[in-house]
């Protein structure tokens, strides 16, 4: 099976990064694994199995709504250069545009939120606490 997996970027320390590589450095010997960043911040912060491929969509950071056709058709044409499977989006943000080549696509996609429905980071931009998934919960669009 190939899986690809879509992060903001992997080279940042915090919980959502290190769980990811904990799940796809486990999924490795099961599985054609690559990991798909938005934009890159260098280097992995923790261990990444080198038989990982990674691919970037932009060099640059890009605003994930107005900048959400042209990571749609990028991430379209990588799905198919690497013949994914099932594309999982390790963040309920990134699936603006993710869901859409996966569909385009035509393979399975998993939209996975790390954080659980009472987290807000700050925001005061309503409560949307019934349409979030709860902690460890994965959405299945097909």
């Amino acid at each position: 099976m190939r899986i690809g997996f879509v992060i903001h970027t992997i080279g940042l320390m915090g919980g959502t990064e290190r769980t990811c590589c904990a799940v796809i450095n486990g999924l490795v010997e099961k599985a054609d694994i690559t990991l798909i960043e938005v934009v890159s911040e260098g280097q992995p912060a923790y261990f990444l199995d080198d038989r990982i491929q990674r691919d970037v969509l932009s060099t640059k950071h890009v605003s994930l709504l107005w900048s959400a056709p042209s990571l749609i058709l990028r991430l379209y044409r990588l799905i198919k250069s690497r013949n994914l499977e099932t594309l999982v989006v390790v963040e309920s943000t990134h699936a603006l545009y993710a869901v859409a080549a996966a569909r385009l696509a035509g393979i399975r996609c998993i939209v996975w939120e790390h954080f659980n429905y009472t987290v807000d980071l700050g925001k005061k931009s309503g409560d949307g606490g019934g349409l979030l998934p709860q902690n460890g919960q994965m959405i299945l669009s097909h």
